[in-house]
């Protein structure tokens, strides 16, 4: 239209009258002829409206069109599906083909074919990659074609690799749940790097402002006690989300290497209820948060590891590599499954902050033990996991099978999988020739607990104590574990303080360890395990001073047999230092000690024993002493109902004990008791024998005794002997105050081997023959 419009001519500067005439005249036939056009405009562009009303009508007709084609097609197939089922001219292969080998069966045998193709856009091969495989010395580096094949992998997607070699220097995935299988693959860590790191992810954390413990009702079915956590804004989050709660507060008892980066607290939780800024948990939380405290999702992403085979190039040894084969992060629900590691040169799988994972049927072996070249050969690193399960697992040649760990990371970090202790966790498997511990955890581990688990000849390697079993951190178990020819057996211990307490072995055993059965100690600055507990089980010692050494520990023994078959004479067989001690009904077996001048129990430190219904059976050992003190400090000895094969010594250089033995075999008195002060009472009340026999002891002066206990039943006989040495008496005094009645009432002095019998007639203890 634009282009149909004329244009008017200009007069130049100098014209003449005609040439005006002229110019405007042509001007007036263009005026015209613009006018004219211009009054046509409406008409055009009512036609121009007819025309796209037009357009859309034959537009929509189309698509009605098509929508119709497509409802007759889908008609027309199901009208042929239909023919194709009731004319029953399939033959018998195609009819066969519709059922799948798991016994689904399809009406029609595209809709199985289409079915298994829209699976098979999930399953990806390797081997589809080939063309970006690198010849290199080894064999062939698959790490582009490994790389495409995660980028092309939809989520939930899996990788399969073919039985064959595949060189890895290091591939990564994050944000997408992954599968990778490959029974017959063998992958073959190229680098010193990690050859597969995969990653779930986390949402937004959302700032906490405060946290209490409330009674909620979540079903209508009563209410309960759970934490109730207030956000400063109204969070996205649904029921049943998994959540974590962290803060920059340290863990307590945790391993502290820097002023800047510690082991910060933080814990997994379920979503119960989310009403506004309030999110209402599942639980209570288990640890107590003040600084920065931050709320945040874990996304549901999980990996799975199957069949695979690992390894590493033997050059690694020599060229120094430190880097661990597989690395998961910040994921749940992960599964890893026959999966095998032949060598390497750190840990195998390290898992950080994992919620939830089942590993099965894993076997590693080979992982080198060097930690001042950063070498911990552990077979699975537990870093800040919660609520994984390890079954039916082989570890051979490692620092230790499976250990626990904590990552120090700086205040307000956001690697939000680092945060909190390694905890709820159960283990089984066997370790074999481990060059530290077979099984293990540290400081800040929480409720680790091994079932069914043996572990076998381990040594003392590179910075290491060849146990079976170690333990650090707070309520970690041992059931119906084994360890078998290894240094120790079972090695507790605090190295940093309030971070061990409440470890327990239930029905565990320990069989030919070279040093000590059970060792419990205190390292660097840590002060002392506390509430440590043996109930069951048997243990037996083929070399060393020792079978169970206790320091700085409160420790309860109960149901426990002890077996020596040590060589060296004067062992030590039990022995507390600086420790509070009890044992309840406990078996010793000497039987096979082979040598002489054995001591059940040694204290040393100030220690406290208190031990009841111990039996020991001493065979044809000779020298024995139940009980000695190893120095002159103040150690207690407590025992009632103690019960023996033979007689024999009862004490040796310790001041202050009470004895009680179960029947008249230890020795001729059943009850010992140093008399240290005047006014001591005499330890007899409660003993239900018909005969007690008390042997008084006073090695540093003349003393005299305070009031008798009542005894147990009419006619109970007691008999007291000063078994003192040298010139020291003890005197037993009469009257009602005292609770006896003495010839011609007066006091009885007992000087040393002299004795008295007493008889209880249900109010006094009467001299016999009164």
């Amino acid at each position: 239209m634009a282009d149909e419009i004329k244009q008017l001519d200009l007069h130049p500067d100098e014209i003449s009258l005609r040439e005006i005439r002229n110019n405007n005249n042509s001007n007036y036939q263009k005026i015209n002829g613009n006018f004219t056009l211009l009054k046509s405009l409406p008409q055009q562009a009512e036609d121009a409206i007819t025309r796209a009303a037009n357009a859309i009508n034959a537009a929509n007709e189309a698509k009605q069109y098509a929508q119709t084609a497509e409802t007759k097609a889908v008609s027309t197939q199901a009208q042929l599906d239909t023919i194709i089922i009731e004319s029953g001219t399939s033959d018998a292969e195609t009819l066969q083909a519709r059922t799948t080998a798991k016994g689904t069966t399809y009406p029609l045998l595209k809709a199985r074919l289409d079915a298994s193709e829209k699976k098979l856009d999930y399953y990806i091969s390797i081997a589809e990659y080939d063309h970006l495989k690198v010849a290199i010395a080894q064999g062939v580096d698959w790490t582009q074609a490994f790389a495409q094949a995660l980028l092309d992998l939809p989520d939930k997607g899996t990788i399969i690799f073919p039985p064959d070699d595949y060189y890895i220097t290091n591939v990564s995935s994050i944000g997408k749940s992954i599968s990778l299988i490959g029974y017959g693959a063998r992958i073959i860590q190229l680098t010193n790097s990690t050859v597969i790191s995969l990653k779930g992810g986390w949402d937004t954390a959302y700032s906490v402002s405060a946290i209490s413990t409330t009674s909620y009702d979540f079903e209508g079915q009563g209410s309960m006690n759970v934490s109730k956590v207030t956000l400063s804004s109204v969070p996205i989050l649904e029921k049943g989300d998994v959540v974590r709660v962290i803060s920059d507060d340290e863990i307590e008892g945790a391993k502290t290497t820097s002023t800047t980066d510690k082991r910060r607290r933080g814990e997994y939780a379920i979503v119960g209820d989310v009403v506004s800024s309030d999110v209402y948990l599942t639980g209570i939380l288990r640890e107590t948060y003040s600084t920065n405290v931050r709320l945040v999702r874990l996304k549901d992403i999980s990996f799975n590891i199957e069949g695979i085979t690992f390894d590493s190039l033997p050059e690694g040894d020599t060229n120094g590599w430190n880097a661990t084969l597989v690395s998961i992060r910040a994921a749940q629900d992960v599964s890893i499954h026959n999966v095998r590691c032949l060598r390497g040169y750190a840990s195998f799988l390290t898992l950080v902050g994992l919620y939830r994972y089942t590993i099965s049927d894993l076997k590693v072996k080979n992982l080198k033990n060097n930690p001042s070249g950063g070498c911990y050969g552990y077979g699975i690193n537990d870093i800040s996991c919660e609520y994984g399960n390890v079954f039916s697992s082989l570890f051979i040649d490692c620092r230790h099978g499976y250990t626990t760990n904590t990552n120090d990371i700086p205040a307000g970090s956001t690697d939000f999988e680092s945060y909190g202790r390694s905890a709820n966790t159960n283990v089984s498997g066997f370790a074999q020739g481990c060059s530290n511990t077979g099984f293990d955890t540290h400081d800040e581990a929480f409720n680790i607990k091994f079932n069914d688990c043996t572990s076998v000849g381990n040594y003392r390697g590179m910075d290491a104590s060849g146990s079976g079993f170690s333990a650090r951190g707070r309520k970690i178990g041992f059931n119906n574990c084994t360890a078998l020819n290894c240094r120790y057996g079972f090695n507790i211990f605090e190295q940093y303080p309030e971070s061990t307490k409440e470890v327990i072995l239930e029905n565990c055993k320990v069989i030919g360890a070279s040093d000590y059965a059970v060792y419990v100690n205190k390292t660097g600055s840590g002060i002392g395990v506390d509430k440590f507990r043996i109930v069951g089980g048997s243990f037996e010692c083929i070399g060393g001073s020792r079978i169970f050494l206790f320091v700085n520990a409160e420790v309860n023994v109960e149901g426990a047999t002890l077996i020596s078959k040590q060589t060296a004479s004067y062992v030590r067989f039990i022995v507390a230092d600086n420790s509070k001690v009890t044992f309840k009904n406990v078996d010793i077996d000497l039987t096979g000690y082979a040598s002489s001048n054995g001591r059940i129990f040694g204290l040393s430190n100030a220690a406290t024993l208190t031990a009841d219904d111990v039996r020991a059976v001493f065979g044809a050992t000779t020298g024995n002493v139940i009980i000695e003190s190893l120095d002159t400090t103040a150690n207690v000895a407590r025992f009632t109902n103690f019960k023996s094969d033979k007689n024999v010594t009862i004490s040796k250089d310790i001041s202050n004990f009470f004895f009680g033995s179960k029947d008249e075999t230890i020795p001729n008195m059943t009850i010992y008791q140093d008399v240290t002060a005047d006014n001591q009472i005499p330890n007899i009340a409660n003993n239900a024998n018909d005969v007690i026999y008390l042997r008084l002891r006073s090695t540093t002066g003349n003393w005299t005794m305070g009031a008798l206990p009542d005894g147990y039943k009419r006619g109970q006989l007691l008999i007291i002997r000063n078994s003192g040495s040298g010139a020291n008496t003890i005197t037993i005094r009469t009257g009602s105050t005292y609770n006896a009645i003495l010839y011609g009432a007066a006091n009885k002095v007992l000087s040393n081997e002299q004795a008295i019998t007493l008889i209880w007639d249900g109010s006094d203890w009467m001299a016999s023959g009164q």
